[in-house]
């Protein structure tokens, strides 16, 4: 696909006739149908390259709830073939899609990924998930990414019943990463990067680590979105915030969660949907 000549977006960009796509753009834009000029440009021109300069075969799911329509939402960039097989998003009591991404209401609404850690992820020691949200809509004791196989947790609470944020990055509950920072908007990240080194961050900076010899490992059940998955069902733990992106994929270091934090809150600002 090219752009056509001179078309004016919504917030002042431009695009020239002979301006070719990124590949992997091409590709989501193929699948999703999505043709918004301002979103094009969040994609090819933040989202997209910042992924490839990371490393691109190392996120395994990618989730940008561009579109603002169900059939838009579910696709991951990564491999955004409309399979399950591609982890594509499988909707539950309907969550609520707009421009801002999506929703749940708190008590019945999620996402299934159909990715299971322990098949797509190579070692329980390199392992990453993060969810963005403009939103500080929370309730209770509730998760946004998530999911448990016997005392094998991965998930990310950002408020739990002690009001604090969990985040285990493939582990067991005895060297989870707890921080007193439930509440907080934009990027909210964990990673592992070695049997001894899980950490949590929030917008790019760490708040929040643990040198436990790791004493599990991933999980065998497909990851939720706005709940966790607990051993194949939901009976707790639904989230009401709005999320604008959500990834999986392998550990990133300190100094690269910085560069993660900025390619995906810059694009939420090209989609006037930034939390901060």
């Amino acid at each position: 696909m090219k752009l056509i000549n001179f078309i004016p977006s919504k917030r002042g960009r431009f695009f020239k006739v002979g301006l070719a796509l990124h590949t992997q753009t091409q590709d989501f834009l193929d699948a999703t149908g999505i043709t918004d000029v301002d979103t094009i440009a969040a994609l090819d021109g933040i989202l997209v390259p910042g992924l490839i300069n990371l490393g691109w075969s190392r996120f395994k799911a990618v989730w940008p709830f561009m579109g603002g329509l169900h059939n838009t939402i579910k696709y991951n960039l990564i491999d955004p073939r409309d399979l399950d097989a591609a982890f594509r998003l499988t909707a539950f009591s309907s969550p609520t899609v707009t421009f801002n991404g999506i929703q749940g209401n708190g008590t019945s609404q999620y996402y299934r990924t159909h990715l299971i850690p322990t098949l797509v992820i190579a070692s329980a020691t390199s392992y990453s998930q993060s969810i963005y949200s403009n939103s500080v809509v929370i309730s209770r004791a509730q998760s946004e990414i998530g999911s448990v196989t016997q005392s094998n947790l991965v998930f990310i609470a950002t408020k739990w019943s002690d009001n604090n944020t969990y985040f285990d990055n493939g582990n067991t509950p005895n060297n989870r990463v707890i921080v007193n920072n439930a509440g907080q908007t934009g990027l909210i990240l964990g990673s592992r990067v070695a049997n001894n080194d899980s950490r949590g961050f929030s917008r790019g900076v760490q708040i929040g680590s643990t040198q436990a010899i790791i004493a599990g490992g991933l999980t065998s059940h497909d990851l939720y979105l706005l709940a966790y998955n607990n051993g194949g069902s939901t009976t707790e733990s639904f989230s009401n915030r709005a999320l604008q992106f959500a990834h999986v994929g392998e550990g990133m270091t300190a100094a690269e969660v910085a560069v993660f934090n900025n390619i995906v809150h810059d694009t939420q600002v090209a989609l006037a949907r930034a939390a901060y």
